[in-house]
């Protein structure tokens, strides 16, 4: 049998823990008895605190993937789908060919049996080489006969749309903004967090329920993923809470982390 005997901590020593932080938030009487107090704590720790501390573990970061889309045939990770491939927050979002840059959701003449005009809807790694996914323009003359219409004739000669522009499929590049590092020496890390809601009991025989938030990093591994030590809690909030008002600081926090950020990342700026 081990022993280990823990002793007091030194005047001015922590535990290496992340801080909890705390905040009141209403409690609906709809949900509660009447002598319930209608404000409570709820307690929560950082979005940023629980990112850095995910990037400085060596056995997490070592597994984790920033790069671009992936094309593979058996597709089990999420930079293997079209989400990360086409959006620029997550996947490559430009390439340099003959010393011009292309963006995705750029449109381009590329040559196939002629010259054609395209988009570009992403930038992805295919048997360890960069290509772009196109989607070609189709003309009318190409289009199947069962979907052939003098409407659609008259609006593609004309250059008019059928439906109204607003109804139209955006690109996400069309909607989504990233920031620019304040240096091109400086690294970038684009993190894909997946977001988790709900109740448990912690009584066995009182229904009172607790609300729990708490994130994955998609950027991790699907076998990093299945572990339960790599689900972060973010926040418990008490039965009866809005879900809403407690919710509302950690889309303001994400908000500001959209923006750029730099961290000390294992001894380097990122």
């Amino acid at each position: 049998m081990w022993l280990r005997i823990f002793g007091p901590l030194d005047a001015g020593e922590k535990l290496p823990l992340m801080p909890i932080y705390s905040r009141p938030i209403n409690i609906s009487t709809m949900k509660t008895s009447s002598k319930f107090n209608k404000i409570k704590k709820c307690y929560y720790l950082s979005i940023k605190d629980i990112i850095w501390n995910v990037l400085n573990n060596p056995s997490l970061i070592r597994h984790m993937y920033f790069g671009p889309g992936q094309e593979v045939t058996y597709k089990s990770e999420y930079w293997h789908g079209n989400l990360w491939s086409k959006s620029p927050l997550y996947g490559q979002e430009s390439i340099t060919i003959n010393n011009k840059i292309y963006y995705t959701g750029d449109f381009i003449y590329y040559q196939e049996n002629g010259i054609r005009l395209g988009q570009i809807r992403a930038i992805v790694l295919a048997n360890e080489i960069l290509k772009l996914k196109i989607q070609k323009i189709i003309k009318f003359g190409e289009l199947s006969k069962n979907i052939q219409s003098s409407n659609r004739q008259v609006s593609s000669q004309s250059g008019e749309k059928i439906r109204n522009i607003l109804l139209e499929y955006q690109h996400p590049s069309e909607y989504t903004t990233v920031s620019l590092p304040p240096s091109e020496n400086i690294l970038v890390f684009k993190l894909f967090l997946d977001l988790y809601y709900d109740d448990f009991g912690t009584y066995r025989n009182v229904y009172h329920l607790l609300g729990s938030i708490y994130i994955q990093f998609g950027n991790m591994p699907i076998f990093l993923r299945q572990q339960l030590r790599n689900y972060f809690v973010l926040e418990l909030v008490p039965f009866g809470g809005s879900f809403d008002e407690f919710f509302r600081p950690f889309i303001m926090e994400i908000k500001f982390l959209e923006s750029g950020q730099l961290m000390n990342i294992q001894g380097q700026k990122y």
